[in-house]
């Protein structure tokens, strides 16, 4: 992380006159870093297993639309296979075989509950979904939707990306009740792409891309006014007739979640003025309860850390003196991250 610095005149006169020059606070802009909070690229040395159905390993569930998730299946409607992304190893799949024919199931959905890093959404502002899908189409003539939808913890619906094998649309749905919209793009079956969906909590906005190419731009995450979080993004498979679905899958591989964590802007420093003992005081202002070191040199080549721990409080600011540096001509100082 890089360092802010200041230059100081330890003279009385000097340190006045530099009060008034260079007073200003020093600010730097936070930058944003991406965190992984779930990936899986389904791979075998991960755990899973291409001769068992996905749900019931790695956490993996599905929900038909019963009374609760199901922790286990062995009906094939999901899986994994082998080959179908070039180089990619393992992926895993939804659809093919139906949930259970005698129960005329509507939706299939996969899904693996997210665990974030502090336990809970209280940190975290905004999320990037993505993953690697393709859709194959059916042999049978008969054709269903394939979905991505967000859930929060609620339960609630947010937000749903439909792929419509008939008539090869892309569309979304929000929360309001409305039916589908178009987003006036298509796909192509056997192709795979690169879905990306970026939501930002505060400004309660989602965007998704396919292949870098804007699909659906900063819509509502929620109507409703819905609990804004998110608890899982689910894998769905939409059956048209549920007495004759389509033998058509999706594949996907590379499922990642991932959060944009706001790196902490370096403090302000800033001049105070001299004790009569000559030593210099100093301001620093950024953050509040954050920790940062200060050092010093007096010719910016040998640098020499002064203190390891400066807090500063609830309101984000904190003195500091530099009790070495009476007798000096002049002094640097230069603030970074504390590492204790």
């Amino acid at each position: 992380m890089s360092a802010v610095t200041k230059y100081i005149d330890c003279s009385i006169k000097g340190c006045l006159c530099l009060l008034v020059v260079c007073g200003t606070w020093v600010t730097r802009a936070a930058e944003e870093t991406l965190q992984v909070v779930f990936e899986t690229g389904f791979e075998q040395e991960e755990g899973y297993q291409l001769d068992a159905d996905l749900v019931g390993q790695m956490g993996w569930l599905a929900f038909d639309g019963g009374d609760s998730f199901l922790e286990s299946t062995v009906t094939g409607s999901s899986g994994l296979v082998d080959g179908f992304l070039e180089g990619g190893g393992q992926q895993a799949y939804l659809g093919y075989l139906p949930p259970d024919p005698e129960l005329n199931t509507e939706f299939l959905s996969l899904l693996r509950p997210f665990d974030y890093p502090l336990g809970d959404f209280v940190s975290i502002q905004r999320l990037r979904f993505s993953v690697v899908m393709s859709i194959v189409d059916s042999s049978n003539e008969q054709r269903d939707n394939f979905r991505w939808s967000a859930y929060n913890t609620e339960g609630f619906r947010l937000f749903t990306l439909d792929f419509d094998n008939e008539t090869k649309d892309i569309a979304f749905a929000l929360d309001d009740g409305e039916p589908l919209q178009t987003t006036g793009y298509e796909f192509e079956n056997s192709v795979f792409y690169d879905l990306t969906m970026e939501m930002d909590f505060q400004s309660n906005q989602w965007t998704a891309s396919i292949g870098g190419v804007v699909v659906v731009d900063a819509l509502p995450m929620t109507t409703q006014g819905n609990r804004l979080d998110l608890a899982d993004m689910d894998a769905i498979w939409a059956i048209y007739d549920p007495r004759n679905p389509g033998d058509n899958f999706l594949v996907f591989d590379d499922y990642r979640l991932e959060s944009f964590d706001r790196a902490l802007p370096i403090p302000s420093i800033s001049i105070v003025g001299l004790l009569s003992d000559g030593q210099c005081v100093l301001r620093l202002q950024g953050e509040p309860n954050t920790r940062w070191s200060v050092s010093h040199s007096n010719d910016l080549s040998v640098w020499q850390e002064a203190s390891s721990d400066v807090s500063l409080g609830n309101d984000g600011t904190a003195s500091w003196i530099d009790s070495t540096a009476s007798g000096q001509s002049h002094r640097f100082y230069r603030v970074a991250a504390s590492h204790r």
